[in-house]
Order: structure tokens, then C-alpha cells, then sequence
């Protein structure tokens, strides 16, 4: 479920970004080209282009929150190692601001979805003389090593 989790989050983050990016690329078009202060507009063409201004630069808001959410929910993710190291509160922004889907499998996470990094073992303590000769017997009677490749190897460890 995390990996879903980030998987939708960040398509959505880009979606957003991609979005919001064009945006208020056509907000910086439509006031660079002056058609807000040009003297020929009159009453409801200015006041479409004011409500489009409006409108769009409430949704380009929108969008860098979203993104910027979808960001820190997805690097939040990646490090954390356990259901707690998700915040709650940030699953419910990413709800409301972000994905919907994504927030809910990012709040439904158990700690059986994070992956355990093992605990490096203790350096195992080097076989017995005895125990390596066994190990050898063992191949040379099932047949993957021959006899004098076994008598090679006892002579060797017991050589040591």
C-alpha cells in the first residue's frame, strides 16, 4: 500500500506541478499582453478577463500547494520505516489538497507495508575443523565431489 501510495501521490504531484505551471504561464501571457489595462476593453470583457485572473490564480495557489504537499508526502514515505513515521495530519492535507486516493492508502498504511531492513547477524563463528571435514564427507558420499577430492580437502584443513 505505501508504494500505491506513492505511486498516485507522485503521479498527481506532477500532474499539478505540470498544470499549475502552465497556468500561471498563461497569467503571466494574458497580463504581459495588457489586455486588463488596454483602453478598448469595456465592461464585461474586462470583467471575464479579471474573473479568469482571479479564478486561475486561486487554482495556480492551489497547485503549488499541492505539489509542494505531494513533494513532502512522497519524501516522508520513502524514509519512513514504520506507520509512525507517517503524519496523519499529512495524509489528510494530501486528501484534501492532493489525492484522494493516495492520502487514504497513504493513512491506511500498517507496518507490515514498510520494508524491515535487517539487522546485520553477528559474524558467525568459523566452522570447526570437524565440522568443514563433515561437510565435505557429506558431498563426497552424494556424489557432487569425488573421493580424492575429499581426501584433498580433509588433508588440507587438517593441515592448518
Amino acid at each position: 500500500m505505501k508504494l500505491a501510495s506513492q505511486i498516485l501521490i507522485g503521479i498527481h504531484t506532477v500532474m499539478m506541478a505540470l498544470t499549475t505551471l502552465f497556468i500561471i504561464l498563461g497569467l503571466v501571457l494574458l497580463l504581459a499582453a495588457g489586455v486588463i489595462y488596454e483602453g478598448d476593453i469595456e465592461g464585461t470583457e474586462r470583467f471575464s478577463a479579471m474573473f479568469f485572473i482571479i479564478v486561475f490564480g486561486c487554482y495556480a495557489v492551489w497547485g503549488i500547494i499541492s505539489t509542494i504537499l505531494g513533494i513532502v508526502a512522497m519524501v516522508k514515505l520513502g524514509k519512513a520505516k514504520c506507520k509512525k513515521d507517517v503524519p496523519v495530519a499529512l495524509g489528510i492535507f494530501i486528501i484534501i489538497f492532493n489525492s484522494l486516493i493516495g492520502g487514504i492508502l497513504m493513512l491506511c498504511t500498517k507496518d507490515s507495508d514498510f520494508v524491515k531492513t535487517p539487522v546485520p547477524a553477528a559474524a558467525a563463528a568459523p566452522a570447526s575443523d570437524a565440522e568443514r571435514i563433515r561437510q565435505f564427507k557429506e558431498l563426497a558420499d552424494s556424489g557432487l565431489i569425488t573421493q580424492e577430492e575429499y581426501e584433498a580437502k580433509k588433508k588440507q584443513i587438517l593441515e592448518q
